[in-house]
This record gives structure tokens, C-alpha cells and sequence, in this order.
């Protein structure tokens, strides 16, 4: 998949993955009262099958994989902070499986917030996390759990 076929198909993208989203908030909500941890499960369960859906219509002539890795609260890492930030909290996977065996791996983490407001106002004992996040300094693993 190359960025000439996204971006020809970017307006039906966005409107597909904003209805896969909200589709996947809306699931959760109806299983339970859902806190962070919740929506992170439900991103990486249920809104991976849909995104997946959404690119194989988009794209059915590509060989393509994607996957979701709940990370919520692991690995902690050390950026030289007296706070250690974790990671991340979900971690996407695109394969593209191209001729002759080659294959071509991207990934995206994103660190989740929950808020009520459109802006998030970042406090003060996240500012670890988001240090993390603006300057992406060297780290050391700390913690991963099993």
C-alpha cells in the first residue's frame, strides 16, 4: 500500500475508521462503565477487526495484516525522570506482505487519555508521560511483566 492509494481513498478512510471508532466506544459502553483500560481492550480487540475490514475493502488487491497489542500500564521505562512513564497503552501493527515474500512492517503506539473536555489539559503527575512522548529520549526498559 502506498501513500498515492491512501490518499485516494482518504475521505471514505477517515468517515470508516471514525464510524469504527465510535462503533467500538458505543460497544463498550454497552458491557460495561468503561474506564481507560476498558477502551484500550476494546481498541484492540474489536476496533482491529473493523479497521482490518475497512482496508481489505479499500485495498483488495494488497496482501496486508494488522494487529492490536493491549500494553496498558507495561513496559515501564526509565527516561532519567524521577517518574517513570509506561510505554504505552496500545500498540498497531501493519504488515504488507508484498511479491517475492518481502514484507514491510509499520507500527503506531499511542498513550490513551480519558477526558470530558475536547482539550486535554495534561496535569502535572502525567507530565513524565508526556515528556516521553514530545522529546522521545533514549529509556531503558524497567518493568515489562511477564
Amino acid at each position: 500500500m502506498n501513500t498515492y492509494d491512501i490518499n485516494s481513498n482518504k475521505s471514505i478512510l477517515e468517515s470508516l475508521v471514525e464510524k469504527a471508532l465510535l462503533d467500538t466506544v458505543k460497544w463498550i459502553h454497552n458491557k460495561c462503565s468503561p474506564q481507560e483500560p476498558d477502551y484500550i481492550a476494546a481498541l484492540s480487540t474489536k476496533f482491529i477487526k473493523d479497521f482490518f475490514n475497512i482496508l481489505v475493502a479499500a485495498f483488495p488487491d494488497y496482501d496486508f495484516s494488522v494487529s492490536g497489542v493491549y500494553c496498558h500500564q507495561k513496559p515501564i521505562v526509565d527516561i532519567g525522570l524521577d517518574k517513570k512513564p509506561e510505554l504505552g497503552d496500545i500498540l498497531f501493527v501493519y504488515v504488507d506482505r508484498r511479491g517475492g515474500g518481502e514484507k514491510i512492517l509499520n507500527s503506531l503506539l499511542l498513550q490513551a487519555k480519558i477526558s470530558d473536555h475536547p482539550s486535554l489539559r495534561v496535569h502535572k503527575n502525567e507530565k513524565h508521560q508526556l515528556e516521553l512522548y514530545r522529546r522521545w529520549p533514549e529509556f531503558k526498559y524497567c518493568r515489562a511483566g511477564f
